[in-house]
C-alpha cells in the first residue's frame, strides 16, 4: 500500500482521530492530512460564500477552515528562499494535499506567509507574501500540485506564535488552510 493510501485510510477509518487546533505545528504528512481533511461543518454551497480575496482579508472567516503551520519550513530573517532541507517539509504538505486532492479534486488551499516582529511592517508584509509564493511555487512546479488548488497571502508580523517584538524563527513560517468551503465558485 503506498505511503498516502496508508495515511487516508488509516485516519479516515480512525475517524480521524488526530485534530489539532490553529496553532498546531505539522511533523509529518500525517499531521497535515490529519489537519486539513478535518470536516469544517460548512459543507460547500450551504452556507455563507466569500471570494478569495474576501476570505484572505478576513482573519475570522479565515479561521472557521482547518489550518495547521508548517514545522520543518524555518526562513531565515528576511529572507524567502527554500532550502533543500525545507523541500522535505514541502514534500510532505504536497503527499497531504495530493491525499485530499484525490477524493475532493476542487478543494483549495490558502498557503499563508508569516514573519516575526523584526523590521518594517510594509518589508515583513513583502517577505511574507514571498514566503507564501516560495512554497506554492514548489507545491506546483517541484510537487505537481495543480495550481487552481492554491492561492497565497502574506500577514506580516501581524499573527505571531511567540509574542516578541524579538527574531524569533518559529514565527517565520507559513501556515497551510483548506478554504473550500468558503468559496463561492462564481466570484
Amino acid at each position: 500500500m503506498a505511503t498516502g493510501t496508508f495515511i487516508k485510510s488509516a485516519l479516515l477509518g480512525a475517524g480521524m482521530a488526530l485534530v489539532f487546533s490553529g496553532s498546531a505545528m505539522a511533523t509529518s504528512a500525517a499531521d497535515i492530512f490529519a489537519a486539513l481533511a478535518k470536516p469544517t461543518g460548512t459543507a460547500l454551497g450551504t452556507g455563507p460564500s466569500y471570494s478569495i480575496d474576501a476570505i484572505k482579508g478576513n482573519e475570522k472567516i479565515r479561521a472557521e477552515m482547518p489550518s495547521i503551520d508548517i514545522a520543518g519550513i524555518r526562513f531565515a530573517s528576511g529572507k524567502a528562499e527554500l532550502t533543500e532541507a525545507d523541500m522535505a517539509a514541502v514534500g510532505d504538505i504536497a503527499m497531504a494535499l495530493k491525499e485530499i486532492l484525490s477524493v475532493r479534486p476542487f478543494d483549495v488551499f490558502l498557503v499563508e506567509g508569516h514573519t516575526d516582529a523584526t523590521g518594517s511592517a510594509a518589508s515583513n508584509l513583502k517577505i511574507s507574501a514571498a514566503r507564501a509564493e516560495a512554497v506554492a511555487a514548489a507545491l506546483i512546479g517541484r510537487f505537481g500540485i495543480p495550481a487552481p488548488a492554491i492561492a497565497v497571502a502574506g500577514y506580516g508580523e501581524e499573527f505571531l506564535l511567540v509574542k516578541t517584538k524579538k527574531s524569533d524563527a518559529r514565527n517565520r513560517r507559513v501556515t497551510i488552510r483548506r478554504v473550500t468551503d468558503l468559496l463561492d465558485p462564481l466570484k
